[in-house]
Formats: C-alpha cells, sequence, structure tokens
C-alpha cells in the first residue's frame, strides 16, 4: 500500500500536524459522497404526474378542503397546489413528525371542539359524540372513556397509542404516495455513502502506510491519526445509515403546505378559527405548540421536562460546618465538600 501513495503530502515525515490535513481531505470526501447521493435521490424520487378525470368522473372522497369545498380526485392527493381534505390530515402529520405528531392531532381537535373537556387537572370525554367523526378519532375517544379520572397524562398516552395502532396504514399511505424511498434505493444511498466513508479511511491507512515505510518502522504510532480516522468512521457510519431517508418530494411537498397554511395556522392560533378540520391541519402542519390552549395543557401532548436532582456545588445549611454556610473555593468548608 505505501508504493500507492508514495507522493505528496502522504510522504511528509511523522506530524501530528498531518491530521488536518486528513481531516480537510476526508471532510471532502464524505461532502461529495453526500452531494451524489443527494442528486441520485432526487433522480429517482420524481412523483408520476397523472392528468385529473373530467369532473364528473371525480369520486366523493368525503370531506372538505381548507377554502375549498367540494371534491378531489384521488390522484390529486397529497399534491403540491391541492388542497389538503380531511382524510388526509393525519398522513401529514405521519410525514411530518411520524406518531407524535398524528398524537398531537388527535389530542388537539379532541380538546378545541369540547369531546375532551378539562376541570382542575382531569379531563372528561363529552357523553354524546358526533356521527362524523373518522374511525381514528372515536378510536381515541373510545380509549379515553375507558378511563376514570383522565389526567393529562392518560390522553397523551391513549393519542400515542392511537396513533400507533394506525402507523401501519399511514405508512401505506405515504408509500403510495410516492412520499417514501423504496429499500432499493436506500440500500443502493446506504452503500454509496459506506463507499465514500471507506474511501476516506483508505486514505488514513495510506499515510499510515507510507508514515512506517518512511520511518522504517521507528516512529511513534499516529495515535491521533487514528482517532481522527475512528471519528470519520463514526460520522460515515452515521450518514450511511440516517441520512438520505426522506424524499425530496416529500420535502417540497411539506415546504410548500408550510407556506400554504401560514395564514390559518395563525388564525387557528389567535382561535379566529376553530373547526375540526381547520385546527386538525394546523397542528398537523406546525404542531401543538400553535394551538391557543396548548401552554396551559401542554402534559396532554409531551412528556414532562425532566427535573434535575442534582445539588450542584452548593451546601445546605444543615450540612455544612462554620455557622451553615460553605468555605473559601465555592466549595464547602474550604476543601470542596462539607465539614
Amino acid at each position: 500500500m505505501s508504493k500507492w501513495f508514495d507522493f505528496a503530502p502522504f510522504n511528509a515525515g511523522p506530524s501530528e500536524g498531518w491530521v488536518f490535513l486528513y481531516l480537510l481531505m476526508a471532510g471532502g470526501v464524505l461532502l461529495v459522497t453526500y452531494v451524489v447521493c443527494a442528486i441520485v435521490g432526487a433522480m429517482f424520487d420524481k412523483r408520476p404526474r397523472l392528468a385529473p378525470l373530467p369532473s364528473q368522473q371525480r369520486p366523493d372522497l368525503g370531506g372538505g378542503a381548507y377554502r375549498t369545498p367540494g371534491v378531489v380526485h384521488q390522484r390529486e392527493r397529497l399534491a403540491i397546489g391541492a388542497i389538503p381534505h380531511e382524510d388526509e390530515i393525519y398522513v401529514i402529520a405521519y410525514m411530518r413528525g411520524g406518531t407524535n405528531a398524528v398524537a398531537e392531532v388527535l389530542a388537539g381537535r379532541a380538546i378545541s371542539q369540547g369531546l375532551l373537556a378539562e376541570n382542575l387537572g382531569t379531563f372528561r370525554r363529552a357523553v354524546v359524540l358526533p356521527d362524523d367523526l373518522d374511525p381514528v378519532m372515536r378510536q381515541f375517544l373510545d380509549r379515553c372513556a375507558s378511563s376514570s379520572g383522565l389526567t393529562a397524562d392518560n390522553v397523551r398516552q391513549y393519542a400515542r397509542m392511537t396513533a400507533r395502532y394506525v402507523e401501519g396504514q399511514l405508512h401505506d399511505e405515504v408509500i403510495a404516495s410516492g412520499y417514501s424511498r423504496s429499500v432499493g434505493l436506500v440500500t443502493l444511498l446506504t452503500l454509496l455513502s459506506l463507499a465514500g466513508g471507506g474511501f476516506a479511511i483508505f486514505l488514513g491507512a495510506g499515510r499510515m502506510a507510507v508514515r512506517s515505510a518512511v520511518t522504517h518502522g521507528q516512529a511513534k504510532p499516529p495515535v491521533v491519526l487514528i482517532m481522527a480516522m475512528l471519528g470519520v468512521a463514526f460520522v460515515s457510519l452515521w450518514i450511511a445509515f440516517r441520512a438520505h431517508r426522506g424524499s425530496s418530494p416529500r420535502r417540497q411537498y411539506l415546504r410548500w403546505l408550510g407556506d400554504a397554511t401560514t395564514s390559518l395556522r395563525a388564525d387557528v392560533g389567535y382561535g379566529r378559527r376553530s373547526s375540526a378540520h381547520e385546527v386538525g391541519l394546523a397542528v398537523a402542519v406546525g404542531g401543538a405548540s400553535i394551538l391557543p390552549f396548548y401552554a396551559a395543557q401542554t402534559l396532554a401532548f409531551a412528556e414532562p421536562a425532566p427535573v434535575s436532582t442534582s445539588s450542584g456545588s452548593s451546601c445546605s445549611s444543615s450540612s455544612c460546618g462554620g455557622g451553615g454556610g460553605c468555605g473559601g473555593g465555592g466549595g464547602c468548608g474550604g476543601g470542596g465538600g462539607c465539614s
């Protein structure tokens, strides 16, 4: 291997500073690989453009679109330029944030419509439910009815349980809409990313081989270079198995939807719009934090923030000597602990 890399700068003398040159080369390789993977992924991400059928042949999918009553042909579902209908809200939430985002839609719509009413820290489900509730919402409210003394934690747990129950259906809808990359494409992009990372590691191995040949094996082990190579390997694995999973049309669609619903989300946040469809779409796109009651009922949507139990470097008056205070040096008893 040393013959392959017997040229500058690989055949330079031993120096820990060479690691900066290596990181520059490895970073360039990883960046180029990332861009190539993004281009390849975008080439296969294009959704088919299908002409809509005449209006008299369009099936009624139920529900109405935001600001646009009527029907939408199924080929126009989840497409840029087509305002979402009722049966697309959960899919949009799932594309944005997975099952937790779907749970936010369920809890947000139920509370905003009075189907779940909060009183003194507990929730009560409405006795009579509307006949036009969608099956997912009805399943969620049925779970809530099975619990007495319903707390905000229960609401969040039941919403997430319901969202996980329908996750398979939502995932199938995302795939059918062309917003999820195929297993073959993800595998290809993973292999390309691993190849780029392997080449970056190969550059470091080449430098080590030439270094050993130049010094006749007398130089100390290049610990800093080895640590840098391990870091490059970690980053390469992270990119290979975490990046390039979402399709570019999916990101474009969610970006367009965010722009198209800016005024809707503002109106819902200020309470000017409160219908089930408008609240559901606003939460699906922007999250539950836009709801006017979110601050008062945060636990119905998110886990409580962890409370630190560490006392730090402070000392209690009952455990420190010297008049109940702390000694010098910022610790207790002058030595960092309590005397």
